[in-house]
């Protein structure tokens, strides 16, 4: 069997337990000494918006993973706890209307009653389908919660721009750029059972997309 594919051990368990919290810890933590440094320099800004936004997009990938039961598997209530703090955090999102619709995504790749595919194949139509499909008044709503916490710490609207408003624009478009669009686009109509493809690129690239 391939170990890719192995059934985890406890040790791998504890492994995505620990990578998972880190990347929770990381968010906040981050967050925190932006919104908290003063007079920064212009290199030390950009640096910790792309530090932000790719600590947002790991914050997804963590609910991903728990919605497929990766995060804790012998354990699925902290795992789906985990899972709906990632989610929370990242944009105000339910744990379990994500993974409803995630599920549908797998059922039927490509297709109309794919939740995540745009027929007409053109990228800025596809995201904002895909965003108004996910993002409603709900997840508005309790962005609030998120912006009046991120208010009192840093006491500026131009820090929640620059430090979170930015950061989950830039999160939100890689993950659907590098995760949903170029790994499906191309295959309507087309025989092929999960309809997707996976890049090319090295090891440590990829991690970063």
């Amino acid at each position: 069997m391939n170990d890719a594919f192995a059934k985890p051990t406890l040790k791998h368990e504890r492994t995505s337990q620990l990578l998972a919290l880190g990347v929770i810890l990381g968010w906040m933590g981050n967050l925190y000494v932006s919104l908290t440094m003063v007079d920064p320099s212009v290199g030390r800004i950009l640096f910790q918006v792309w530090l932000q936004s790719f600590f947002f997009v790991g914050m997804f990938i963590t609910g991903h993973d728990s919605m497929h039961g990766l995060t804790s598997p012998s354990r699925p209530w902290l795992n789906d706890l985990i899972g709906r703090i990632a989610v929370f955090l990242f944009a105000g999102f339910s744990y379990e209307k994500l993974r409803i619709n995630h599920m549908k995504h797998h059922d039927h790749p490509a297709t109309e009653k794919d939740p995540d595919y745009f027929t007409k194949e053109k990228i800025l139509p596809w995201f904002m389908s895909f965003m108004t499909r996910y993002y409603t008044w709900k997840e508005f709503l309790f962005m609030h919660f998120h912006v009046g916490i991120i208010y009192l710490i840093g006491g500026s609207f131009e820090k929640l721009f620059i430090y979170f408003a930015i950061p989950s624009w830039i999160a939100a478009f890689q993950l659907f750029y590098f995760g949903t669009y170029l790994v499906h686009k191309g295959f309507r109509g087309e025989d092929v059972k999960h309809k997707t493809r996976s890049n090319n690129y090295p090891t440590w690239l990829s991690f970063f997309t």
